[in-house]
Protein backbone atom coordinates (compact mmCIF):
# COMPACT_ATOMS: atom_id res chain seq x y z
CA UNK A 1 0.00 0.00 0.00
CA UNK A 2 2.80 2.31 0.89
CA UNK A 3 4.89 1.98 -2.02
CA UNK A 4 1.84 2.41 -4.27
CA UNK A 5 1.16 5.43 -2.61
CA UNK A 6 4.96 6.44 -2.73
CA UNK A 7 4.43 6.37 -6.64
CA UNK A 8 1.19 8.11 -7.02
CA UNK A 9 3.12 11.11 -5.53
CA UNK A 10 6.06 10.71 -7.49
CA UNK A 11 3.90 10.40 -10.84
CA UNK A 12 1.76 13.19 -9.85
CA UNK A 13 5.22 15.27 -8.97
CA UNK A 14 6.75 14.05 -12.26
CA UNK A 15 3.81 15.67 -14.37
CA UNK A 16 4.41 19.28 -12.23
CA UNK A 17 8.19 19.42 -12.50
CA UNK A 18 7.43 19.10 -16.33
CA UNK A 19 4.34 21.04 -16.98
CA UNK A 20 4.83 24.20 -19.28
CA UNK A 21 1.85 25.62 -17.48
CA UNK A 22 3.14 26.00 -13.67
CA UNK A 23 0.51 28.55 -12.05
CA UNK A 24 1.91 28.09 -9.07
CA UNK A 25 4.39 29.42 -6.67
CA UNK A 26 6.15 29.37 -3.41
CA UNK A 27 9.27 31.17 -1.68
CA UNK A 28 11.37 31.87 1.19
CA UNK A 29 12.73 35.38 1.28
CA UNK A 30 14.70 37.00 3.28
CA UNK A 31 13.40 40.35 4.35
CA UNK A 32 15.61 43.94 5.49
CA UNK A 33 13.47 47.01 6.95
CA UNK A 34 14.93 49.97 4.22
CA UNK A 35 14.39 53.90 5.14
CA UNK A 36 14.82 56.17 8.01
CA UNK A 37 11.28 56.30 9.05
CA UNK A 38 10.93 53.12 11.49
CA UNK A 39 13.06 52.27 14.19
CA UNK A 40 16.59 50.58 14.06
CA UNK A 41 17.50 47.45 15.32
CA UNK A 42 15.25 45.15 13.29
CA UNK A 43 16.21 41.81 11.44
CA UNK A 44 14.70 39.55 9.05
CA UNK A 45 14.12 35.93 9.86
CA UNK A 46 11.91 35.03 7.22
CA UNK A 47 8.94 35.66 4.54
CA UNK A 48 7.10 33.53 3.03
CA UNK A 49 5.24 33.80 -0.16
CA UNK A 50 2.24 31.79 -1.98
CA UNK A 51 1.75 33.49 -5.96
CA UNK A 52 -1.12 31.89 -8.28
CA UNK A 53 -1.21 32.95 -11.79
CA UNK A 54 -4.68 33.76 -13.34
CA UNK A 55 -4.25 34.62 -16.75
CA UNK A 56 -1.38 34.07 -19.05
CA UNK A 57 -1.21 36.66 -22.39
CA UNK A 58 1.38 35.75 -23.89
CA UNK A 59 4.30 36.61 -22.73
CA UNK A 60 2.33 38.83 -19.70
CA UNK A 61 0.94 36.85 -16.44
CA UNK A 62 -1.46 38.51 -13.96
CA UNK A 63 -2.32 36.96 -10.88
CA UNK A 64 -2.65 37.20 -6.98
CA UNK A 65 -0.64 36.23 -3.71
CA UNK A 66 0.03 36.76 -0.36
CA UNK A 67 3.28 37.34 1.67
CA UNK A 68 3.91 37.24 5.69
CA UNK A 69 7.00 37.67 7.48
CA UNK A 70 8.47 37.77 11.03
CA UNK A 71 11.01 40.33 11.89
CA UNK A 72 12.69 40.51 15.24
CA UNK A 73 14.06 43.64 17.33
CA UNK A 74 17.15 43.32 19.28
CA UNK A 75 17.30 46.56 20.56
CA UNK A 76 20.75 48.59 20.39
CA UNK A 77 20.27 51.26 23.01
CA UNK A 78 17.86 49.24 25.42
CA UNK A 79 19.32 46.02 25.79
CA UNK A 80 16.67 44.91 27.61
CA UNK A 81 13.90 45.63 25.08
CA UNK A 82 13.03 42.99 22.60
CA UNK A 83 10.30 42.80 20.35
CA UNK A 84 8.89 41.31 16.33
CA UNK A 85 7.47 42.50 14.01
CA UNK A 86 4.55 40.45 11.83
CA UNK A 87 3.17 41.49 8.82
CA UNK A 88 0.86 39.97 5.81
CA UNK A 89 0.60 41.71 2.22
CA UNK A 90 -1.94 39.96 -0.49
CA UNK A 91 -1.37 41.68 -3.44
CA UNK A 92 -2.50 41.54 -7.18
CA UNK A 93 0.44 41.24 -9.72
CA UNK A 94 1.53 41.14 -13.26
CA UNK A 95 5.25 39.98 -14.58
CA UNK A 96 6.79 39.30 -18.38
CA UNK A 97 8.66 36.74 -18.63
CA UNK A 98 11.77 37.70 -20.78
CA UNK A 99 13.46 33.99 -21.58
CA UNK A 100 14.93 33.85 -17.85
CA UNK A 101 14.02 36.58 -16.55
CA UNK A 102 11.07 37.82 -15.06
CA UNK A 103 10.45 41.60 -14.09
CA UNK A 104 7.04 41.99 -12.16
CA UNK A 105 5.27 44.81 -10.02
CA UNK A 106 2.57 43.94 -7.58
CA UNK A 107 -0.34 46.04 -5.46
CA UNK A 108 -1.42 45.58 -2.54
CA UNK A 109 -2.52 45.84 1.07
CA UNK A 110 0.04 45.77 4.62
CA UNK A 111 -1.07 44.92 7.54
CA UNK A 112 1.66 44.68 10.09
CA UNK A 113 1.51 43.98 14.07
CA UNK A 114 4.27 45.45 16.19
CA UNK A 115 5.26 43.65 19.77
CA UNK A 116 7.73 45.12 21.91
CA UNK A 117 8.33 44.21 25.74
CA UNK A 118 11.29 44.02 28.50
CA UNK A 119 12.43 46.64 30.67
CA UNK A 120 13.35 50.45 29.58
CA UNK A 121 15.45 50.91 33.01
CA UNK A 122 15.11 49.73 36.43
CA UNK A 123 11.55 50.81 37.04
CA UNK A 124 10.08 50.88 33.88
CA UNK A 125 8.55 48.27 32.35
CA UNK A 126 7.05 48.32 28.58
CA UNK A 127 4.45 45.85 26.92
CA UNK A 128 3.46 47.86 23.69
CA UNK A 129 1.76 46.56 20.52
CA UNK A 130 0.05 48.38 17.71
CA UNK A 131 -1.13 47.35 14.39
CA UNK A 132 -0.59 49.56 11.09
CA UNK A 133 -2.01 48.88 8.09
CA UNK A 134 -1.67 50.40 4.42
CA UNK A 135 -1.18 50.62 0.88
CA UNK A 136 1.30 48.45 -0.39
CA UNK A 137 3.24 48.42 -4.07
CA UNK A 138 6.27 46.12 -4.81
CA UNK A 139 8.52 45.41 -7.96
CA UNK A 140 11.21 43.29 -8.53
CA UNK A 141 13.10 40.88 -10.70
CA UNK A 142 13.20 36.53 -10.42
CA UNK A 143 15.56 34.73 -12.44
CA UNK A 144 14.95 30.88 -13.41
CA UNK A 145 17.77 28.88 -12.46
CA UNK A 146 15.85 25.71 -13.80
CA UNK A 147 12.90 25.39 -15.60
CA UNK A 148 10.97 25.29 -11.57
CA UNK A 149 13.34 26.85 -9.30
CA UNK A 150 14.22 31.07 -9.08
CA UNK A 151 15.67 33.43 -7.35
CA UNK A 152 14.60 36.53 -6.77
CA UNK A 153 14.78 40.23 -5.49
CA UNK A 154 11.85 42.83 -4.49
CA UNK A 155 11.21 46.13 -3.30
CA UNK A 156 8.31 46.70 -0.92
CA UNK A 157 6.97 49.87 -0.19
CA UNK A 158 4.12 50.44 1.86
CA UNK A 159 2.73 53.59 3.41
CA UNK A 160 1.40 52.38 6.48
CA UNK A 161 -1.66 54.41 9.43
CA UNK A 162 -2.19 53.74 12.33
CA UNK A 163 -5.41 55.24 14.62
CA UNK A 164 -5.48 53.38 18.03
CA UNK A 165 -6.73 54.80 21.88
CA UNK A 166 -3.90 53.82 24.28
CA UNK A 167 -4.39 54.01 28.23
CA UNK A 168 -1.59 55.83 30.12
CA UNK A 169 -2.35 56.47 33.94
CA UNK A 170 -5.80 56.63 33.33
CA UNK A 171 -6.22 58.63 30.72
CA UNK A 172 -7.31 57.65 27.23
CA UNK A 173 -4.39 58.70 24.64
CA UNK A 174 -5.36 58.83 21.10
CA UNK A 175 -2.40 58.33 18.70
CA UNK A 176 -2.24 58.12 15.28
CA UNK A 177 0.83 57.32 13.35
CA UNK A 178 1.58 57.82 9.53
CA UNK A 179 5.16 55.50 8.86
CA UNK A 180 6.64 54.54 5.25
CA UNK A 181 7.92 51.34 5.15
CA UNK A 182 10.10 49.34 2.70
CA UNK A 183 11.73 45.97 2.67
CA UNK A 184 13.86 44.28 0.55
CA UNK A 185 13.98 40.82 -0.17
CA UNK A 186 16.19 38.53 -1.32
CA UNK A 187 14.69 35.03 -2.22
CA UNK A 188 14.15 31.86 -3.84
CA UNK A 189 11.22 30.04 -4.73
CA UNK A 190 9.99 26.90 -7.04
CA UNK A 191 6.88 26.62 -9.72
CA UNK A 192 4.59 23.98 -9.72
Amino acid sequence: MKSKLLLGLLILLSFQVFSQDKKWSIEANYPLILGDDYPEGYDGLADLGLKYRIKSFGLFNIGAGVNTGLLVRHSRSFENLKGRLFYIQPTVFTEIYLNRFHPFVGLGYSFLNENITGKLDAETEVDFSEDLSGLNANFGLSYDITKSIFVKAQYDYSRLRSNETFNIEGQDVDVNRKENLGFLKLGVGIRF
